[in-house]
């Protein structure tokens, strides 16, 4: 064999044996980029999930403070029908007094006028009680639904949360992935790559010599 086949050989062979190393040193980077974005993906997802959770908790805790104040409006409007009563009952002892010392001048008898204003009386009582229970009612229907809209925002805040560091950590797995399968690929054309140059060079391998034999004297 020339050596101008040989020199060409190995020209082929160190060519191919580079061409290995080079796709195997960019795979390697390939998959250094993966990791880091596979890094990132997860880190990001920590962060995202936390904003979730506290946009979530700043609505519950609007919520409890909107049932705070029911509750306060409810509480007032007993204490203020408490006092408005006890006016109204003395506004009523005073008048049937007066009533009781006026008799003999009302016309009609004493029984029908006075049967009249106690169910004057009654019919204000029953109203009273029954504006303000119905105020009371709607401030306590308030701050229940606010506590109930709190809580909801709670429960989605963890779900949300939970959600967006699912989806981080399934980003980062599939980077992860081909992260591994770019190693592989390079590791593979680093293999391939040198298998064919030390194909290229097997017929120019060094020829075997076959030990001389002397013949018996």
């Amino acid at each position: 064999m020339g050596l101008e086949a040989i020199t060409i050989a190995y020209i082929s062979a160190s060519l191919t044996a580079a061409s290995g190393v080079v796709s195997y040193m960019g795979a390697q980077r390939q998959a250094k980029a993966l990791e880091y974005q596979a890094d990132a993906a997860e880190a990001q997802a920590k962060v995202n999930s936390t904003i979730a959770y506290q946009q979530r908790q700043a609505q519950e805790q609007d919520a409890q403070y909107q049932a705070g104040i029911a509750d306060y409006n409810k509480n007032a409007t007993v204490a203020e029908f408490g006092r408005k009563e006890l006016v109204f009952e003395n506004e009523v002892q005073e008048a049937q007094a007066s009533f009781i010392n006026n008799a003999f001048s009302t016309q009609g008898s004493f029984e029908d006028v006075f049967n009249a204003k106690e169910a004057s009386f009654n019919l204000a009582a029953g109203e009273l009680a029954s504006s303000y229970s119905e105020k009371g009612y709607q401030f306590g229907e308030q701050a229940e639904l606010a506590r109930a809209s709190g809580s909801r925002s709670l429960s989605l805040g963890r779900y949300e949360s939970a959600n967006v560091l699912q989806a981080g950590a399934n980003m980062a797995t599939s980077y992860k992935n081909q992260a591994g399968a770019a190693r592989a690929s390079g590791i593979g054309s680093l293999i391939g790559a040198g298998a064919t140059a030390a194909g290229t060079m097997a017929p120019y391998g060094k020829p075997s010599v076959k030990p001389s034999v002397t013949p018996a004297s």
